[in-house]
């Protein structure tokens, strides 16, 4: 997987967590249930994202600050800094997001 799309999977997922428990959690039990939110039908229409980079660096930012070190932080982050595995499934079993992303 190109680091540009690794990056825009953990930015979504972000801003995911961002969404609520509630709306996170029914996306890992059902991801088409993220057709639900909001944002995602603005997504659809062209106008919005479902990401947030900047929560992707609040604990190295908060271990910084406690710390006054990063390098430690990043040495023991380094072995979960790698891609997840391909997604399973077809695009068939996302009718919903399917129809809204028909591309």
């Amino acid at each position: 997987m190109e680091n540009a799309r690794w990056w825009h999977i953990r930015d979504f997922r972000a801003g995911l967590v961002l969404q609520g428990r509630a709306a996170f959690s029914a996306a890992v039990d059902d991801a088409d249930s993220l057709a639900d939110l909001p944002v995602v039908r603005r997504m659809a229409d062209g106008a919005g994202w479902l990401g947030c980079e900047a929560l992707l660096y609040a604990p190295r930012t908060a271990y910084r600050q406690v710390t006054g070190d990063v390098d430690a932080f990043d040495t023991a982050m380094a072995p979960y800094a790698r891609p997840p595995a391909p997604p399973r499934g077809e695009p068939r079993d996302l009718p919903r997001l399917t129809a809204m992303f028909p591309d």
